[in-house]
């Protein structure tokens, strides 16, 4: 079974996301190791009205790259209002 990185903190890893201008929520956050020093992530992130996605993703990567040594990450931004459907997916 796969679990998060002894040496990444989850929290601060959210709290660093949460951090970001224009982020207002984080769920569904996952930390795990592909392969010996390669650390993945998986996000749903929201964004607050009127934010750049393209900004606001950047500047969640580019920390978490240098910040936590994530190099591979899937982030899924969802803006402020949107209700994920049970059962479309």
């Amino acid at each position: 079974m796969r679990g998060t990185p002894g040496h990444i903190d989850v929290d601060a890893v959210r709290d660093s996301i949460l951090s970001t201008t224009g982020v207002v929520g984080v769920c569904d956050l996952h930390i795990w190791t592909i392969s010996s020093g390669l650390e993945s992530l998986s996000a749903h992130v929201v964004v607050e009205p009127g934010q750049s996605h393209r900004v606001v993703l950047k500047k969640i990567r580019d920390t978490l790259h240098d910040r936590f040594g994530i190099g591979h990450m899937t982030i899924q931004l969802e803006p402020e209002d949107f209700e994920e459907q049970e059962g479309l997916f």
